[in-house]
């Protein structure tokens, strides 16, 4: 069964969900790529009821939004977000390499908080089932695609 409440995107430099989506089922009234739009397509499959839920956090983030913090470990770790990610998920694993288990952690929950950062979480079967996806990222031209994944 294909999952319903998972798409494909459009893509931008620096944002990898922009508005556009590629539904796995048919939906009346999709909109569709326009020549020279990034899309991923990105089909989900399983043998359960066809539908995913969050569970557990990943230890994945993205920037939110930047605003200053009174934590000093907390502002600098949002200062390194926007220098290094952007707008781009990252793992909380890449950061452990300039900031200290127990400080990043800290940092970490009060940038959520704050509205700062958000949380990934990892996305379960409905039903317990397995999923399988697969994606590619096209170019949409006049005449077709380019695939450049």
């Amino acid at each position: 069964l294909p999952i319903r409440n998972l798409t494909g995107h459009g893509l931008e430099n620096y944002k990898l969900h922009t508005g556009f989506s590629v539904a796995n089922v048919p939906i009346r009234g999709e909109s569709k790529p326009v020549s020279g739009q990034a899309v991923a397509i990105e089909p989900f499959a399983t043998d359960g009821i066809g539908r995913v839920v969050d569970g557990d956090v990943s230890g994945i983030y993205s920037l939110v939004r930047a605003k200053p913090q009174k934590d000093p470990g907390a502002e600098a770790l949002l200062n390194h977000i926007i220098r290094e990610y952007h707008a781009l998920p990252f793992a909380d694993r890449w950061c452990a390499k300039i900031f200290s288990g127990k400080e990043l952690n800290s940092a970490l929950r009060s940038l959520v908080r704050t509205g700062c950062i958000r949380p990934y979480h990892i996305l379960v079967e409905a039903g317990g089932g397995t999923v399988a996806q697969a994606e590619h990222t096209v170019i949409v031209g006049n005449d077709g695609c380019e695939v450049i994944t």
